[in-house]
């Protein structure tokens, strides 16, 4: 994110320094054509940037971790569980509510924009039927699913998700709300990697 350096109210910033490194700062501002001041502020901005784009970079890679241990999981044998799915519903609802005033949007809006990028993410198996075609109720059935998740009116399952991952490697609802927030979500992910059973089967009945 970059640093407003123009604000006119600024405030002093006293620092103890290595008197060469002082000396090195002075030369490079009159090599600028700078003052001290002007020099080390700009100095600052560019490192804090810097180091704000290196976070958010090994955010991401962290991330990227988490549905890789969370997919390691599953692999084992391990499912979602009940109250899992139902805690992590809350929170996509309340993620999905928090970006819809983020974006200064509308929910009819921000609901069209899900539906526009959750179809590559949809159950392949609920999506075809005996002959091989597209069935086009069960696709508006999963889409509705998923709105009324983010709405809060209803809750995914433990089979839902077991059967959402086991058939894309991911959920419908998480990978449609990165897109709508176009960045990556790390509350979300975890909540969703929380909502694995730690004793390794599903509650769901």
């Amino acid at each position: 994110m970059p640093i407003n350096s123009s604000n006119s109210r600024r405030q002093q910033l006293n620092i103890n320094i290595d008197p060469s490194l002082l000396l090195q700062a002075k030369s490079c501002a009159i090599k600028n054509g700078k003052t001290l001041t002007e020099f080390v502020v700009d100095a600052l901005t560019s490192k804090i940037c810097e180091l704000t784009n290196n976070l958010e970079q090994s955010n991401e890679i962290e991330m990227e971790y988490i549905v890789h241990q969370m997919l390691e999981e599953l692999v084992k044998g391990k499912k979602f569980s009940d109250l899992g799915s139902i805690e992590y519903s809350k929170v996509l609802s309340n993620t999905f509510q928090q970006l819809v005033i983020e974006k200064d949007t509308t929910l009819p809006k921000a609901l069209e924009e899900i539906e526009k990028v959750i179809d590559p993410f949809l159950v392949p198996s609920l999506l075809i039927d005996n002959e091989g075609r597209r069935n086009l109720a069960t696709a508006e059935q999963q889409i509705l699913l998923v709105k009324e998740i983010l709405i809060g009116s209803s809750v995914a399952s433990a089979d839902h998700l077991n059967q959402a991952v086991a058939q894309t490697g991911t959920c419908p609802a998480l990978k449609s709300l990165e897109l709508f927030a176009g960045r990556k979500l790390p509350l979300l992910n975890l909540y969703f990697l929380k909502a694995i059973d730690s004793k390794g089967e599903s509650q769901s009945h």
